[in-house]
């Protein structure tokens, strides 16, 4: 055989030995299944609680056992921005934390839609092609990209989206 083959395209290689890396999930639910109180058994938590929820004596108590540290509403916890400053922070700079937990990663994207959306209403424009929901889709983007330079867990807790009934209008 000596035929010639071509030279292949495939890139894969042989498997070696992967160094463990750090946990990187995102978690979804209803209200009240545990999410919270599940993310914050994870060492050393820093918390962005964008709800101010997690401020009530049960999680405190729990965050603080475990060494974490809390950044809440009033600490710009609902501002994308602010959110972007503490996760390069946390790339960035020498500290002890190990794991990020964003509880919850629905409400800041949310309220980032909410907020351009009005922006764009009191300019007297309309919010078309999905205008409202750009800036928040380019923050989460970046903060993606972020997240993948930490060296720590990193949870970002999501809430169930509500279920849309028909309300009997129009080609139902």
């Amino acid at each position: 055989m000596n035929a010639v083959t071509p030279k292949s395209k495939l890139k894969a290689v042989a498997p070696k030995a992967a160094a463990p890396s750090r946990s990187k999930c995102l978690v979804y639910g209803s209200p009240g299944v545990g999410k919270t109180w599940t993310a914050l058994d994870f060492p050393t938590v820093f918390y962005i609680d964008t709800e101010g929820g997690a401020n009530l004596p049960h999680y405190t108590d729990k965050l603080a056992a475990a060494g974490g540290v809390y950044l809440g509403p009033a600490e710009g916890s609902n501002d994308f921005q602010t959110v972007m400053e503490q996760v390069r922070a946390l790339a960035e700079e020498k500290h002890e934390y190990r794991t990020l937990v964003i509880d919850s990663i629905s409400k800041l994207f949310n309220d980032t839609v909410a907020r351009e959306a009005d922006r764009i209403a009191n300019e007297g424009k309309k919010d078309e092609y999905g205008a409202s929901k750009k800036p928040a889709v380019a923050y989460m983007r970046r903060l993606v990209s972020w997240l993948t330079r930490l060296d720590m867990n990193v949870i970002l807790i999501a809430h169930a989206k509500d279920e849309y009934a028909p309300t009997g209008g129009a080609g139902e």
